[in-house]
């Protein structure tokens, strides 16, 4: 649906943004998923789309798979984006394979072909403590 011509973009305040992701600091996956999908301006879907393939923490990239039309590429990744990354990929590892099964890289999302559900992660958490 198209804006009308009088309507502008809102970006967050720094305030904001600081706040966005001081909420997020307790939990790796939710740190590194938005601190992504903010810098990078990825819609929901885009950020379920990516996979670990698509990072090079190495040279510090990140390939978009874009939708809706708009241009797929490679994005440079700021170095805290990269640790918060690193930090979710290592509290990945921890889980099994059973806790794995029906969920995709690279944040874990719970994949139906019938729908989408929602996968309470907090409770695999408490299970692997």
């Amino acid at each position: 649906m198209a804006r009308a011509p009088s309507d502008t973009i809102r970006f967050l305040t720094l305030d904001e943004l600081g706040r966005l992701l001081a909420a997020t600091c307790a939990r790796a996956r939710d740190r590194a998923l938005f601190l992504l999908a903010y810098r990078h301006g990825l819609r929901a879907s885009e950020v379920g789309l990516l996979r670990a393939e698509d990072l090079d923490l190495k040279t510090l990239r990140l390939m978009v798979h874009r939708l809706k039309g708009s241009h797929s590429g490679a994005h440079p990744l700021q170095p805290d984006e990269a640790k918060a990354v690193r930090a979710w990929l290592l509290w990945a590892n921890r889980l099994t394979a059973r806790d794995r099964h029906a969920l995709t890289p690279l944040f874990w999302e719970h994949v139906n072909l019938y729908g989408r559900q929602e996968l309470d992660m907090r409770t695999r958490i408490a299970a692997l403590a």
